[in-house]
């Protein structure tokens, strides 16, 4: 995807620009009349859109929270989280944000890599169980 090469290239407002030419497609084409488009596709759009705009803080985590909430994806959604938390350790900012939406629940989870504490916040917080 050329979008995950814009923003492996330190590109990110290249690759939203991408991101949301690929969403226009994908709403555009769908399997069928009255289908919903492919969610593994949807999901892999989502993370890349998330990692692209990680520098948001708070506010990306939030509406990818938003965004996953749809039953289609339930299926991604560990692997969702587990993508943003690798981006997430690139950032530097890891904790900090962690700790902005998670609070004393992160400080429980410091001895992880803050990528695989993201991940098991953010499945606590909707209540799935872990895979």
């Amino acid at each position: 995807m050329r979008a995950e090469v814009l923003l492996r290239s330190a590109r990110p407002a290249d690759a939203l620009a991408e991101l949301n030419r690929a969403h226009a497609l994908l709403r555009r084409v769908q399997p069928g009349l009255g289908d919903a488009p492919d969610p593994g596709l949807q999901a892999q759009l989502l993370t890349l859109e998330a990692a692209s705009t990680l520098s948001d803080g708070v506010p990306t985590i939030q509406w990818l929270r938003a965004a996953l909430s749809h039953p289609a994806l339930a299926p991604f959604r560990a692997g969702v989280w587990r993508a943003l938390g690798r981006a997430l350790e690139d950032s530097g900012e890891a904790w900090a944000l962690l700790r902005g939406l998670h609070g004393p629940q992160a400080d429980a989870l410091a001895h992880l890599r803050p990528g695989d504490a993201l991940w098991l916040l953010e499945l606590g917080e909707t209540g799935n169980e872990l895979p």
